[in-house]
């Protein structure tokens, strides 16, 4: 069926079948899944409060640790392979990049942090150069990537008010849940064309010849 054609089968909609009542089933095991996934990580969020006091209170102040140099030598290969990915996403113009700009500043943060937390004395002064050229260089990203993630969701709909979106207020974009905008609600992509119109008489729609 061309795109954009009326799909005047049983359960069927204007944008194909997941538009009537058959894909609202389908979409209920999503939906499911979802709150299942917001539930456990709402939990481990909890639990991780009593596991920290616990650290603070019963972690020595010095411990020889085993595998130093793996740690060390894979956490960089980890942080290499993101650097890499970031720089090759963003010279071909990926939206990809956004994830991964992001997860490369949090890796270049926990970097700085450990190398300054666990420098020995004579270290100390490397690991805390090292420090502020990373920081900077996290901040940039996690700034490109706020940027990026607030065009993507401007995009989305056909009401360019840059103004209006927040990224702490912005909703999650998808077929299930357009924008909370009243606006972007009328004109988004998203919104259901026989909301904006009203019902479709299937006797007044031609069927488009099947390709």
């Amino acid at each position: 069926m061309r795109p954009g054609a009326i799909d005047l089968r049983p359960g069927g909609g204007p944008g194909g079948p997941e538009d009537g009542p058959i894909g609202e089933s389908h979409r209920r095991p999503r939906h499911h899944h979802r709150r299942n996934l917001l539930v456990i990580v709402t939990v481990s969020a909890i639990a991780m409060i009593p596991w920290i006091i616990n650290l603070a209170v019963s972690l020595p102040r010095r411990y020889e640790a085993t595998h130093w140099r793996l740690a060390w030598v894979g956490f960089d290969v980890v942080l290499l392979a993101f650097l890499a990915a970031t720089a090759w996403l963003g010279w071909h113009r990926r939206q990809l990049v956004l994830l991964t700009a992001f997860t490369t500043g949090v890796l270049l943060c926990g970097d700085a942090w450990f190398d300054v937390t666990t420098a020995q004395p004579h270290d100390r002064l490397t690991s805390v150069a090292s420090a502020f050229v990373e920081i900077p260089l996290a901040i940039l990203l996690f700034r490109a990537s706020w940027r990026l993630l607030r065009l993507a969701a401007t995009r989305a709909t056909t009401d360019h008010d840059d103004s209006w979106w927040s990224v702490w207020r912005m909703p999650i974009l998808g077929p299930a849940e357009p924008a909370a905008n009243p606006a972007s609600l009328r004109q988004s992509r998203f919104a259901d064309p026989c909301a904006q119109s009203g019902p479709i008489d299937p006797r007044s729609q031609t069927v488009p010849p099947v390709d």
